[in-house]
């Protein structure tokens, strides 16, 4: 889902003070844990490039890696959020 800023009000200004490189408008996609993990992705010489924040207090969010190695969009589409922790995982355990 295309992240939006009106739904997500914090992590849209903590993206904008954080300074990165790319625009919020940029961003395609985001995937979301269940207590307070987003992986915000964009695309990059056609692969996938992401960030990763975590909720440090309650509506405040903090930059814990402000991109990766660029992936296949077919390999972010199989990325899930391990439950209750703060990393993506794919299908049979590999950790990213």
């Amino acid at each position: 889902m295309k992240p939006d800023k009106n739904k997500w009000p914090n992590l849209y200004k903590a993206w904008n003070e954080y300074g990165h490189s790319v625009a919020w408008d940029d961003l395609f996609d985001m995937k979301v844990g269940n207590h307070g993990y987003v992986a915000l992705a964009w695309l990059e010489e056609g692969e996938v490039n992401y960030a990763d924040l975590s909720q440090i207090d309650h509506g405040v969010w903090d930059m814990q890696n402000d991109g990766h190695d660029p992936i296949p969009l077919t390999t972010w589409k199989k990325l899930k959020v391990q439950p209750e922790c703060d990393w993506l995982i794919l299908p049979g355990g590999e950790r990213h």
